[in-house]
This record gives C-alpha cells, sequence and structure tokens, in this order.
C-alpha cells in the first residue's frame, strides 16, 4: 500500500509494466483549466472547485458524451473534484473504464457518463495536430 503522490505512481507504473509489458494511460479527451473565482462568475456557476473545459478533443470520449467547451466538471463518480484530481484520477484508470462526471453548464446540473478510451502515444498526438498550430492552454485529461 502506498500513499497518493509520486512514488504511488511509481508504484503502479512498475505493476503495470510487470503484468502488461507496457502502461497504458486512460483519457477523457478535454483540456481544462482550474476553476477560479473569476471564471465561476463569468460563466454563472456557484461552486469554488472544479475544472473548466477549454477545449474537447475530436473524436474523444468526451465528444462521445456530449461534454463541451466551458462545461464545469465537479465531480467525479459523485466525488467532488479539481482539475488536479480529476487528471490523476482519470490517468490512473484503464482504458474501458465508464465514469460519471457531474458538470455545470449554463448554472444546471448534469451527468454525463463517459468511457474512457486510451491515451495515445506521442506519435500519435503529433500526427493529429496540425502543424503551425496554436498552442493549446490548459492541462489534458
Amino acid at each position: 500500500m502506498c500513499f497518493q503522490g509520486f512514488g504511488c505512481r511509481i508504484v503502479r507504473c512498475v505493476r503495470k509494466v510487470k503484468e502488461q509489458g507496457v502502461v497504458t494511460r486512460a483519457r477523457l479527451g478535454v483540456y481544462f483549466q482550474e476553476l477560479t473565482p473569476k471564471l465561476a462568475s463569468a460563466l454563472g456557476v456557484k461552486v469554488s472547485k472544479g475544472a473548466v473545459v477549454t477545449e474537447i478533443v475530436p473524436d474523444g470520449p468526451a465528444l462521445k458524451s456530449g461534454l463541451k467547451k466551458d462545461d464545469v466538471i465537479v465531480a467525479l463518480n459523485g466525488k467532488d473534484i479539481d482539475g488536479r484530481s480529476l487528471r490523476n484520477a482519470v490517468g490512473s484508470m484503464a482504458p474501458g473504464t465508464t465514469i460519471d462526471l457531474t458538470v455545470l453548464r449554463d448554472g444546471v446540473e448534469r451527468k454525463h457518463s463517459v468511457t474512457l478510451d486510451r491515451m495515445p502515444e506521442d506519435t500519435q498526438r503529433a500526427e493529429q495536430t496540425q502543424p503551425f498550430s496554436i498552442p493549446r492552454r490548459g492541462r489534458r485529461g
């Protein structure tokens, strides 16, 4: 057993390599940033913790589930969440895992069920981006 943190992630990675030969990470298919008081006010939400979707990855799980830009993800599987926790939780799950997200859109709470897919390898990600594209802001999950 290990406590949350960098050391725990190393232990999980070593275990996955021993079991599967590779480390595969799940992805939600969004870029996001932490919810700040200023963003909360601009988006009309009355929560202090969450992840604001800044971009949806084409053909990703988030797009297929109906998530949209400016949605505020506030809970994962019924547990309140912020951006950092969201990224860590999704990254520790296996591709194919179905998660339940609670999202605020235009101040209205919505539920989305999302089946995570596999994080593309670096070469696949490079092929999917357009040359001379504008760098993305926010974290990927």
